[in-house]
């Protein structure tokens, strides 16, 4: 598939970078960390939901049964958040769900960083806000701009750093947090 460059969106957007009438931001979501084999959020649920098949074969007959019946409510289940809860909290635990969301990303940190996340570094942008925890996006501007120290943060500190969005520095907005800090994860209802 082609990109169609007279897209009216391509066009304003080309036309806000090469005249620098606004500030730019980039909302990047898990599509451009799929390109380094990480997984999108229905597909860490599916791994979580493996998981929790794996650990029910290890239960008694009727907590297996309970199990399984839970497991076909989060199949089923539309919000991601209150599945991932109910992963987390009634059929792996804390322990075991912290763990398979970092096997999950274990090559993080290894990865080739996507051209994708290089390109949007070469633009004129003032920040990315990140849905994603793998930090994939901090490694693309340190090979892009390896002078350059973003202000990065997560989700949960974002309130006590609003003079960041208009600062000098580039700034990243990890804002499902850091695989590195669970304490900074939000893929959950609460």
């Amino acid at each position: 598939m082609t990109f169609n460059q007279d897209q009216p969106a391509y066009i304003s957007l080309r036309d806000q970078v090469g005249e620098r009438t606004k500030r730019l931001l980039v909302w990047a979501g898990a599509g451009l960390s799929a390109g380094a084999k990480m997984p999108t959020w229905a597909q860490l649920k599916n791994n979580l939901i493996d998981a929790a098949r794996l650990k029910s074969k290890t239960l008694d007959s009727s907590s297996r049964i309970k199990a399984e019946k839970t497991i076909i409510t989060v199949l089923n289940e539309k919000n991601p958040w209150v599945g991932f809860k109910v992963l987390r909290d009634e059929l792996l635990g804390p322990t075991s769900y912290q763990d398979e969301v970092k096997r999950s990303f274990q090559l993080a940190d290894s990865a080739p960083v996507p051209n994708a996340y290089k390109n949007i570094w070469r633009l004129p942008i003032q920040g990315v806000l990140n849905l994603n925890i793998d930090r994939i996006a901090t490694r693309a501007i340190q090979e892009i701009k390896p002078s350059t120290t973003p202000h990065e943060f997560s989700g949960d500190q974002a309130g006590n750093l609003t003079h960041v969005l208009n600062g000098v520095r580039p700034f990243i907005a990890n804002l499902h947090g850091t695989l590195d800090n669970v304490s900074t994860w939000v893929f959950t209802h609460e």
